[in-house]
């Protein structure tokens, strides 16, 4: 709702007649313009409205991914796609015409990009500086072991699993790789927020694996990341926030910082030349990390630039978004 209400008023002062599509009933009063009950399998009423631009909060899921090629391939170049953004999630998303997660086209666009030397540690400082003070969490419990494995999980309905990962689809399978290459360490794992117990979990818990362990539900996944030895997932978000403590982070799916250079290791065979360790993760990928976070924009206030954005197509560069004038 807060990003309806966020880019709502940035494009009606603009001067842009909005109005909202909702696949539900929204609470009188809670939005600027009239809500329109959208079923999701008719375009109808959408396509009489005429629009400039269709802005649309993710449109990949299983259920709606009909509805928004539909809406692609008749309005070319006119669908934008917005979804919640990175660091941290919460209060913050991204937009894109290409789509969302690895298929936004934002990994692109943030390799092309670099900062200036003489920026370089004023940029990088203030955004570490604000990330760590975001994610200032409590150590994890100190019986936790050295150059432990941290395996994130995601939801494998997730619309990143289905379509941003082309051969690895399965938090048992992700569990297995880190097995394998990893047999001497700790793994820890942990669950999504949503996941629902199930055979893999209850598999761990039950001691099933020698050398896995289920992490606390106290503890933060960031708190794990902070000191673990790697930190290994498919494509989750949380492995772009690990970042922020400079430790190895192997991606083996796709995600906005895949093919930066961001990543210790992006394949099988690159995971197998990763050695498990300290924060000595090369400070190149904060670089990375300090461009993409530039991106992104809060719910409630976005930007005058996701106008441009919107009636261009075309992102601002680093420099103009952090608006140094270098």
């Amino acid at each position: 709702m807060q990003f309806l209400l966020g880019l709502g008023r940035l494009l009606n002062g603009a001067g842009y007649n909005v109005q909202y599509f909702t696949a539900f009933d929204c609470p009188k009063g809670q939005l600027e313009s009239e809500v329109v009950n959208w079923s999701g399998g008719s375009l109808k009423k959408l396509y009489e409205f005429g629009p400039d631009r269709v802005i649309v909060f993710n449109g990949f899921a299983q259920e709606t991914i009909a509805a928004t090629m539909l809406l692609r391939d008749s309005m070319p170049g006119r669908v934008f796609h917005v979804e919640q953004g990175w660091l941290p999630q919460r209060g913050n998303i991204y937009i894109s015409s290409g789509g969302t997660g690895y298929r936004s086209g934002i990994s692109d666009w943030v390799s092309r990009q670099t900062i200036r030397k003489e920026m370089w540690d004023f940029s990088i400082g203030k955004m570490s500086g604000i990330l760590q003070a975001q994610y200032r969490v409590d150590d994890p419990r100190p019986n936790i072991p050295e150059n432990y494995i941290l395996v994130p999980l995601q939801l494998e309905q997730d619309t990143s699993i289905i379509y941003d990962s082309s051969w690895l689809k399965t938090m048992k399978g992700l569990l297995q790789i880190a097995m394998k290459k990893f047999p001497n360490n700790t793994i820890i794992v942990k669950p999504h927020p949503y996941q629902k117990e199930d055979n893999l979990i209850n598999n761990v818990v039950n001691g099933k694996f020698s050398n896995v362990i289920l992490g606390d539900v106290l503890v933060k996944t960031n708190a794990y990341a902070k000191y673990a030895g790697l930190v290994l997932g498919i494509n989750s978000t949380s492995l772009i926030e690990s970042l922020i403590h400079k430790v190895p982070v192997a991606c083996l799916g796709k995600n906005v910082l895949s093919g930066t250079g961001s990543y210790a290791a992006e394949t099988l065979e690159g995971l197998n030349r990763v050695k498990p360790r300290g924060a000595v993760q090369d400070w190149a990928a904060l670089e990375k990390l300090c461009i993409l976070n530039s991106i992104q924009f809060s719910r409630a206030t976005p930007p005058k630039w996701v106008i441009n954005y919107i009636e261009s197509g075309v992102y601002p560069s680093f420099e103009e978004l952090e608006g140094t004038g270098l």
